[in-house]
C-alpha cells in the first residue's frame, strides 16, 4: 500500500500542496473504508452527495489503490502525472506482465491506464487554470503536454473548451464569506 496519494479537487482536511493538490495517506483510505462497511468495503455506500469519493464509486478506484499490484502504479500516476509513461513500465511497478496489468486495470478502474493518465493530466490542468494565473502553455508542459497545441486539443475533447475559454469561465472567484472580515 502506498504511503501517500494526491488528489486533485477534493476536499480531504487541510492536507493541501503546494500544488494545490490534497495528500491522503493509505491508511486515511483504509480507515475511510473501514468505517463505511468493515468486511468488505463497498465504495458506494460511502460516496453520498458532496461526497470525497462520490466520483469514484463507479469505476472503482478505491478498489484499484488499495490492491496491492496497483496500489504502486496509482501512486505513481497521481504524484508525476506530467512523467511520460508507458504501459510496460507500469506493469514492472506493478509486478505483473503488460497484459495481465492492462486487465486488471482497466477491470478494476474502468478505463485503459492511458486514458486515466490522460484524465488526471487534464484534471491538474483544470485545478491549474482555474487555480492560478499560470500561463496555458506552462500549465500543459507541467502536466506532461510537449505542445501547447496537443494540450490545447486533448482539453478540449475533455471539457468541451479550449483552455483558455474554459479558465475564463471556471476560474477560482474568492466567496463573499471569505472577503468579509
Amino acid at each position: 500500500m502506498p504511503k501517500e496519494m494526491y488528489f486533485e479537487d477534493f476536499y480531504v482536511g487541510q492536507k493541501m500542496n503546494s500544488l494545490g493538490s490534497y495528500k491522503v495517506t493509505a491508511e486515511e483510505i483504509k480507515d475511510f473504508g473501514q468505517k463505511y462497511d468493515p468486511q468488505p468495503f463497498h465504495l458506494d455506500q460511502a460516496a453520498g452527495e458532496g461526497s470525497f469519493f462520490k466520483g469514484l464509486a463507479a469505476s472503482g478506484w478505491l478498489t484499484a489503490a488499495m490492491d496491492t499490484s496497483l496500489a504502486p502504479v496509482l501512486t505513481a500516476v497521481h504524484n508525476n502525472p506530467e512523467y511520460p509513461w508507458s504501459v510496460t513500465e507500469l506493469a514492472q511497478r506493478a509486478g505483473l506482465s503488460r497484459s495481465a496489468f492492462a486487465e486488471r486495470f482497466t477491470r478494476l478502474l474502468g478505463q485503459s491506464p492511458a486514458a486515466y493518465i490522460t484524465d488526471r493530466r487534464l484534471d491538474r490542468a483544470a485545478h491549474l487554470l482555474r487555480s492560478t494565473e499560470t500561463q496555458v502553455s506552462k500549465i500543459g508542459q507541467a502536466v506532461g503536454y510537449t505542445s501547447e497545441a496537443a494540450f490545447s486539443r486533448a482539453f478540449h475533447r475533455r471539457f468541451d473548451q479550449p483552455p483558455t475559454r474554459w479558465r475564463k469561465a471556471h476560474a477560482h472567484t474568492p466567496r463573499a464569506a471569505d472577503s468579509t472580515s
